[in-house]
């Protein structure tokens, strides 16, 4: 259960990250202040979102999560 979790949470992980991207790209070609501001708005709320299933990822994976070794 807990694999199957994971990797939804990947998938809500990617589709945001391509979701915000996207938004970024939509920012460019709009010049109507009211749309950008629309634009914006959902943005923030997208990184919100993005940065809690983060959160729920990490803390499925562990509490070091997938973090590199320092070679010394």
């Amino acid at each position: 259960m807990n694999l199957i979790r994971r990797a939804v949470l990947r998938i809500q992980i990617r589709a945001l990250e391509i979701t915000v991207d996207g938004m970024s790209e939509c920012l460019e070609c709009v010049s109507d202040p009211s749309y950008t501001n629309r634009i914006i708005i959902a943005q923030i709320n997208a990184r919100n979102e993005l940065r809690q299933c983060r959160k729920e990822y990490r803390e499925l994976c562990g509490e070091r999560g997938n973090s590199w070794m320092v070679a010394l």
